[in-house]
């Protein structure tokens, strides 16, 4: 493939795919409250709806995360839903209220054709009521076909827990 090539695909798939790097931008976010105990402080663990900024401009989204005890994430856009899928990672304690956390998912073309994988990186921070979030995250994009990330863009985040 060459670079022109991957340049095309990396963009085909952030415009596609640009809710589902939200998406992750957003878990990351959530991560921070998931090891706290009591119910009170509920750490990371739970359901958020993420609302992501990409910091090159381009138009914003939202993702709905879901953090699980043992470390699991899963988050899906509010993009289309030919542009990418379901997010599947794992995310980490790091200090206080702050988590890291990292995902990926599939992205295709609005054909429906598979072009790649995103990789998205995060580092959140959660109030201390547990039930706010903010962040930022870094995007690779794998194009089909390739064993290489290219660097495909950073966002920033702000998250709000799904309560009762």
């Amino acid at each position: 493939m060459s670079v022109r090539e991957a340049a095309l695909s990396r963009r085909q798939a952030l415009l596609g795919a640009g809710g589902l790097v939200g998406a992750g931008a957003l878990a990351a976010l959530a991560q921070t409250s998931a090891l706290a105990a009591s119910d009170e402080t509920r750490g990371l663990v739970g359901a958020w709806l993420v609302d992501v900024v990409p910091d090159d401009g381009s138009a914003s989204y939202q993702v709905l995360i879901l953090y699980t005890a043992g470390g699991g994430v899963a988050a899906i856009s509010n993009n289309p839903p030919t542009s990418g899928s379901v997010g599947f990672g794992q995310w980490e304690h790091t200090t206080d209220r702050e988590y890291v956390e990292a995902f990926e998912l599939f992205t295709f073309d609005p054909a429906g054709a598979p072009t790649g994988i995103l990789r998205i990186r995060a580092v959140s921070q959660l109030n201390e009521a547990a039930d706010r979030m903010t962040g930022h995250a870094s995007i690779g994009f794998q194009p089909a076909g390739s064993a290489t990330f290219f660097p495909a863009g950073t966002t920033h985040f702000t998250g709000e827990r799904i309560t009762t």
